[in-house]
Parts: C-alpha cells; structure tokens; sequence
C-alpha cells in the first residue's frame, strides 16, 4: 500500500483526521459556515459524516487531537490537530497502514508523542517570529 502525499495535496474536509481537525479548531461561526458548505456539497454522505465532524471536535477539545480510521483511505488509519500561528490555523496529521498503526496504539502510544512534536513545533515557529 502506497499512500504519498505532498506539501499542499488538496484532501477531504469531511472525512479526513485532518480536515476534521482544522474545523474542530476553528471558531464556532467559522465552523458552521463551512459545515452548512459541506452539507449543501455532500447531501447524499452528509448523515453519517456530520456526526463524526462533531465528534471529532469534541475530541479536540476534550484531548488536543482527533482520530478518523479508515474513512477516506480504507486501510489508513491517522489522527490529526492543529498549529495556530497568530491569525492562521494549520493542521498537521501523522498516519500509516491501519495493520501497522492501530486505533488503539494511535490514541494511548503516539498521539503524545505527536502532540509533543506538535507542541515543539509551534514554539518553534512562534520563536522565529513573522520576520523569518
């Protein structure tokens, strides 16, 4: 199985770790809009996603990070969060073949790890500064 993406690959909001955590991380008004944007664009998947949209920003909320197993690459299994610089919001994914990175060990085993380099990460661009 070979999944590569590169910096900028365009991915789904609606059924990706990450697409999920850049709308867990927006503000409330900022999310609904795009919520009733991608109601109106997937009518027909809309049911079973907006659920899971809302539990994965419960999820951030609640732990720093979401999950999403197999929606939008059947056998990918990743979690995701976001870094704000400022006024920006990025988000950021770690994810493997679901045989090798399991629900399980993701949320126990490597979502502290990926919430610390994630954490490093932020005070690092937060310590260059706009200038850089």
């Amino acid at each position: 199985m070979t999944l590569r993406l590169d910096v900028g690959t365009r991915i789904p909001m609606a059924s990706t770790a990450m697409g999920r955590a850049f709308l867990g991380g927006l503000p409330v008004e900022e999310r609904e809009y795009l919520m009733a944007r991608l109601a109106r664009r997937l009518p027909a998947d809309w049911p079973r996603l907006e659920p899971r949209i809302r539990a994965a920003t419960e999820d951030m909320q609640a732990s720093g990070f979401c999950l999403a197993a197999g929606e939008w690459q059947r056998d990918v299994n990743a979690i995701a969060t976001t870094i704000r610089l400022r006024d920006e919001l990025y988000g950021i994914s770690c994810g493997a073949p679901a045989y090798i990175l399991r629900e399980k060990r993701l949320r126990e085993e490597i979502a502290p790890r990926f919430l610390e380099i994630v954490a490093a990460i932020e005070d690092r661009l937060l310590m260059e500064g706009p200038e850089q």
